[in-house]
């Protein structure tokens, strides 16, 4: 569902990722399952989610917030490396050059900085109580 980008192992044999796992913008819905111009993937899902409610079918969107499609020291900076690397993503304690790798995708997203867990959705009901009281 998020924003994502094809795997250059993929690419270089000629296949595709259709199903999203290399997240770069967990709050962008993935621009190519969209059909209109450049912006209107989010109407697009709005629209997509009302009109799935209204059928009376529920949407939930199981997501994995663990890493992303930036991969490690030598993949693409497309977005956390770039705007704060160290707080976003687990470094290497003797070399902070190098990622964490507790996924298999080449770096691990820091869960014990603030910003990281802002990027998460509330976990349960009473949570979202909690917030807004």
């Amino acid at each position: 569902m998020h924003q994502f980008v094809q795997d250059s192992n993929l690419i270089q044999r000629h296949l595709r990722n259709y199903w999203g796992y290399n997240s770069i913008g967990y709050l962008a819905p993935h621009n190519e399952y969209a059909r209109g111009g450049r912006g209107e993937q989010v109407q697009e899902f709005k629209h997509l989610v009302k009109t799935l409610h209204d059928a009376g079918i529920e949407v939930i969107l199981d997501v994995v917030y663990n890493h992303t499609g930036e991969g490690n020291h030598l993949g693409p900076m497309l977005s956390f490396k770039g705007i704060d690397n160290p707080a976003y993503y687990r470094l290497m304690a003797d070399n902070r050059r190098h990622y964490m790798d507790y996924t298999g995708t080449g770096n691990t997203l820091n869960m014990r900085h603030p910003h990281v867990l802002q990027l998460l959705p509330l976990r349960s009901g009473r949570d979202a109580r909690a917030r807004a009281a």
